[in-house]
C-alpha cells in the first residue's frame, strides 16, 4: 500500500484552490473543444457513471470494513477524479439543453459534494487533544504526531459517564468552555467553535480525570453543504414538479 500512498498535505491551500479551479477549467475545455471525442462522450455517459459509482461504493465498503487507508491512495483519488469529471461533463452537456431542472439540481449537488470533498481534503484537519478536569489546553495532535495549536483555550469543567443498570457506559459528556463560551460535547452530539467541530472521542476509563476530544476543521464544508442543499432541491423538484 505504501507504493500507492498519497501525501495530500502537500496540496494544502492555496494549492488546493488552484487545483480545484484548474479542474473546473479542464472540464469546461474538454466539453467545449473535445466533447465529440470518444473518451469524453464515454466518460459523460450513464454507463461510465454507473461503473464509477459502483467502484467508489465498493472501495468505501472495503475501507469501512478493513480500514485499509484506501482514501489516501492514488488509485482511489484517481477514481474520485474520474467520477467527479463524469458528473461534471454530464452536467455541462445537459446545461446546453436547459431542460430537466431536477436532473440538473441533483447532478450539480452531487458534483459539488465530490468536488468539495476531493479538493478540500488537503485542508481538512483532524487532531486529538487530552483535557484534564479543571485545566485548559490549546494543543492537539494529528495521527502522525503533528502538533496543531488552536487559536483558543479549551477548559474541561466536568466529565460525566452515564451507565446502564449493568454498568456498561451509555453516554459520555464533557462540559467545557471555549475561552469564555460554555458548551457540552457528547457522543454523536459535537460542539462547534472557532471554525472547529469537537467530537467526544474518548476519556480516562479508570478515574475519569480527563477527556479526549477530536477537533476537526474543514474550511470547504460549506461547499459540501451547498451540494446537499441542491440535492434536496432536486429531489423536491422531481417529487412535486410537473410530469
Amino acid at each position: 500500500m505504501n507504493l500507492f500512498s498519497a501525501d495530500i498535505s502537500l496540496w494544502r491551500f492555496p494549492a488546493s484552490l488552484i487545483l480545484g479551479a484548474a479542474f473546473l477549467l479542464a472540464l469546461w475545455a474538454a466539453d467545449r473543444y473535445y466533447g465529440r471525442t470518444r473518451f469524453v462522450r464515454a466518460l459523460s455517459g450513464p454507463r461510465a457513471a454507473v461503473w464509477l459509482i459502483a467502484a467508489a461504493a465498493a472501495a468505501l465498503v472495503i475501507e469501512g470494513i478493513l480500514a485499509a487507508g484506501l482514501s489516501r491512495t492514488w488509485p482511489f483519488i484517481l477514481l474520485m477524479l474520474l467520477l467527479t469529471a463524469s458528473l461534471g461533463l454530464t452536467l455541462l452537456r445537459r446545461l446546453r439543453t436547459r431542460r430537466g431542472a431536477g436532473f440538473l439540481l441533483n447532478h450539480a449537488g452531487m458534483f459539488l459534494i465530490l468536488w468539495g470533498a476531493l479538493f478540500g481534503a488537503p485542508d481538512t484537519t483532524e487532531a486529538r487533544m487530552i483535557v484534564h478536569t479543571g485545566r485548559e489546553a490549546s494543543l492537539a495532535y494529528t495521527a502522525a504526531g503533528e502538533a496543531v495549536p488552536l487559536p483558543f483555550e479549551v477548559r474541561l469543567d466536568r466529565f460525566t459517564v452515564e451507565r446502564y443498570d449493568d454498568g456498561t457506559p451509555r453516554q459520555f459528556r464533557s462540559e467545557v468552555h471555549f475561552d469564555e463560551h460554555p458548551a457540552v460535547i457528547e457522543v454523536n452530539a459535537p460542539a462547534r467553535y472557532g471554525g472547529y467541530t469537537f467530537y467526544q472521542d474518548g476519556y480516562d476509563t479508570r478515574h475519569g480525570a480527563y477527556t479526549v476530544l477530536l477537533a476537526v476543521r474543514d474550511p470547504w464544508l460549506w461547499v459540501v453543504w451547498t451540494g446537499i442543499a441542491l440535492l434536496a432541491a432536486g429531489a423536491l423538484t422531481l417529487l412535486f414538479g410537473k410530469r
